[in-house]
């Protein structure tokens, strides 16, 4: 069993705050987000919640599905 640290925990919150924004921001529901990744509705609760890591591989997916860089998901970009 591996103990998460509170800061990966934080960081990982932060990203799922960072795509529940972007969402937001261009009306996406949790389920628009699962069919985009080919994920259940419960896989992207889960990620939003930060119980779940986002991989690379979802916010590659994430940002051309809004047409924004990847790295507004990361850090301070508009």
């Amino acid at each position: 069993m591996q103990i998460q640290t509170p800061t990966k925990r934080y960081a990982e919150v932060d990203i799922s705050g960072k795509v529940r924004s972007v969402a937001a921001e261009y009306r996406a529901s949790q389920s628009q987000l699962a069919d985009a990744l080919s994920l259940s509705r419960m896989a992207i609760t889960r990620r939003m919640n930060g119980s779940v890591q986002w991989s690379g591989k979802d916010l590659a997916i994430l940002a051309d599905y809004f047409d924004v860089p990847v790295a507004r998901f990361y850090g301070d970009v508009a």
